[in-house]
């Protein structure tokens, strides 16, 4: 009897090997084994906001392949499995060389097992059904790939020119700031012995606010010309909007600025993190929800540029006026 007994569990053991993770009765796992991988991928993709990078697992995927097998339906699709969003409008750099490389690094392993582990549970038992396996080869990409992953560009980054719009064309607009600004000091040097101390602060104040304002539209005009569009999501004002973006960013161009705005700052160590209140970083936001219309925030850009602009307008006010009634009287006419 206890012989008897042992080649009993033994056989009902080695029972336990001999199903499918595709069989029906399994179907509540698969649910939940794709509940347990596409939540952490949603969460590590939505913290990666500057692409947007978003999968969507298509439900009843494994039985659509099932009836498309058992029909030999043609026309299935295998990118039908796996959807990934993103949007490299938002960063170009980081969307297609980070995020969704790693993401495919994940994804795509698991996709090739789990076509393999289908395609021997459906040929295992049909090996020697004619009918089932000619019906199947009306479908080859249903046993060769039945699991693929698609990809959607939401918001593409298809304007080449735009590279130097959103990267080294800040550092163009740093240099004309400062190229301004030195000689306008020159210049105020010269005439300075002439105002007074009103006359002083007009002078600082909108000679250069005013040469910000035509180079700014010179720079607009020459990305224009180049094809980079300003109306496409903001319509005829676009142009106008992107012209304002870079005066204000003109006004307000400092040169920390470049280190924290080519790339995500979820790529860098946390003390770049600064970028988010400087100009740099919101201009090219801002010039990205321009010209391929990913989320906008052109409030919050403008509100951090004109903060800019005003902070650095009160401190060379302050520091004209000082100055000069520093010179007043040590009887010295002269402008800083």
């Amino acid at each position: 009897m206890e012989k008897q007994q042992v080649k009993t569990e033994t056989a009902e053991e080695s029972s336990l090997y001999n199903h499918s993770f595709f069989d029906e009765g399994f179907r509540s796992s698969r649910k939940l084994l794709l509940s347990v991988l596409l939540l952490p991928l949603v969460f590590t993709s939505l913290s990666m906001w500057a692409c947007l990078s978003l999968y969507f697992v298509s439900p009843n995927a494994s039985s659509a392949l099932d009836d498309a097998l058992d029909t030999g339906f043609a026309s299935y699709d295998p990118l039908s499995t796996i959807t990934l969003f993103f949007a490299s409008g938002r960063n170009q750099i980081t969307a297609n060389s980070k995020v969704v490389p790693a993401i495919l690094a994940v994804i795509n392993p698991i996709l090739t097992k789990a076509s393999i582990q289908h395609t021997a549970a459906f040929l295992g038992p049909n090996t020697g059904n004619i009918t089932a396996l000619a019906t199947a080869e009306r479908c080859p990409q249903c046993l060769a790939s039945p699991f693929a992953i698609r990809q959607i560009d939401l918001r593409p980054f298809d304007v080449a020119p735009a590279t130097g719009t959103t990267m080294v064309g800040m550092i163009f607009l740093l240099t004309f700031a400062f190229s301004i600004f030195q000689i306008l000091r020159t210049t105020g040097v010269i005439v300075g012995s002439k105002l007074n101390l009103r006359s002083a602060l007009l002078f600082r104040t909108t000679t250069a606010l005013l040469a910000y304002f035509f180079i700014s539209l010179w720079y607009t005009l020459i990305n224009l010309a180049f094809g980079v569009p300003m109306g496409r999501f903001l319509g005829k004002g676009g142009f106008v909007v992107f012209w304002m973006l870079n005066w204000c960013t003109m006004g307000a161009g400092i040169i920390v600025n470049v280190s924290g705005a080519f790339t995500s700052f979820e790529l860098m160590p946390g003390f770049y993190r600064y970028g988010y209140g400087f100009p740099f970083y919101n201009s090219i936001q801002g010039a990205r929800t321009i010209i391929f219309g990913t989320k906008g925030h052109l409030g919050v850009n403008f509100g951090v540029l004109i903060a800019w602009m005003a902070v650095g307008l009160i401190g060379m006010l302050a520091f004209t006026a000082r100055t000069m009634k520093g010179n007043e009287r040590k009887r010295v006419h002269a402008l800083p």
